[in-house]
């Protein structure tokens, strides 16, 4: 998968106020109340209003941003996949735990983090754990993941890493069959991108585009490809370009310019070989000056989180997300949507 290029990282303070407010929708202005929270060697601040949220939902506290060791890119994927994990079904934890050594041993130290309520508030356990990431990472390939100094990793890259085999295959179908075209018609060893950028077919006169219309639009340009190339221009069948199996995650990485945006799709419906596969979605990891953060979307709630503030504790801020929101979630404290990260139902 290409990689957009990334600059080097510049030194950035330990705390941003512009980054450390929180957020608001529809003018309700969050409250700034703050009670202390005691996790072994850190206090931490934690909005008033985490008193109000049950407790199987409550935040934990978080990772914690690196000034001598650049971290932000480990603490967004880290968080954001823990959340994820955290409110996944037992069947989708197990599967992590069975898949590659990454997720696996990641899913070891989410299960470890959940155990109980001291852990949820050790902010020291969840560095620890973070850089036990970071370290099989680097032992990976440690040109792209140096594990000291001031360098500025890629959180496409991690998420590539950690679902190395996510990429999902698709195949062409008769529209009027539920059976494969026949072998010397499929000829779709191509897979759904998950690099999304502008480009000229893009469904969108405004220069706006939901990620949702923006896969369909490209099936649909591969669909009438293959029409062409397989059938000629006498005759015309209906195909379809669907998904040949389900991955579990899907995770895109979005490209956006000031002409040309793709926004976030709160539900993605894709085809499949049998029924469409509707995923939801979970995560956005967000990049600009040179810095990660996240939304998770958990219990009902979007959880706002940077290890730069806060003491890396997530801030839940509104209700969960809703199609209108799109805007709204496609930025979060003057950063993009970088990396969208969706769950199958």
């Amino acid at each position: 998968m290409v990689k957009p290029t990334v600059h080097q990282k510049r030194s950035l303070p330990a705390t941003d106020p512009q980054s450390s407010r929180i957020d608001h929708i529809g003018g309700a202005q969050q409250s700034k109340k703050r009670a202390r929270l005691t996790t072994g060697a850190s206090v931490i601040d934690v909005p008033e209003a985490l008193s109000t949220v049950p407790m199987q939902v409550r935040s934990s506290v978080g990772c914690r941003w690196s000034t001598h060791n650049w971290s932000c890119a480990y603490d967004s994927v880290f968080m954001a996949l823990f959340y994820i994990f955290r409110g996944g079904s037992m069947s989708m934890q197990e599967s992590w735990r069975r898949c590659n050594t990454i997720l696996g041993e990641l899913a070891s130290s989410f299960t470890r983090l959940m155990l109980s309520d001291e852990s949820l508030r050790s902010a020291d356990l969840f560095d620890l754990l973070r850089d036990s990431m970071r370290d099989n990472l680097t032992a990976m390939d440690p040109v792209s993941f140096p594990r000291h100094g001031l360098h500025f990793a890629s959180a496409g890259r991690i998420m590539d890493s950690v679902f190395p085999d996510n990429m999902p295959i698709l195949m062409c179908m008769l529209e009027e069959g539920t059976s494969p075209m026949q072998q010397d018609c499929q000829l779709l060893n191509f897979r759904l991108p998950l690099l999304c950028t502008p480009v000229s077919w893009m469904p969108s006169e405004s220069g706006r585009v939901s990620l949702q219309d923006w896969i369909m639009a490209f099936l649909q340009r591969e669909c009438d490809k293959l029409r062409v190339s397989n059938f000629g221009a006498s005759a015309s069948p209906e195909l379809k370009v669907v998904l040949q199996k389900m991955p579990t995650v899907l995770f895109f990485e979005v490209v956006s310019t000031s002409a040309c945006a793709i926004l976030p799709s709160v539900t993605l419906i894709l085809p499949s070989r049998d029924l469409d596969a509707t995923y939801h979605l979970r995560a956005i990891l967000y990049s600009g000056s040179h810095h990660f953060t996240a939304r998770m979307f958990f219990g009902g709630l979007m959880w706002m989180y940077d290890g730069r503030v806060n003491g890396g504790c997530p801030i839940p801020n509104s209700p969960g997300p809703v199609d209108s929101d799109a805007q709204y979630l496609s930025h979060l404290d003057g950063r993009a949507a970088h990396i969208l990260v969706y769950v199958l139902q």
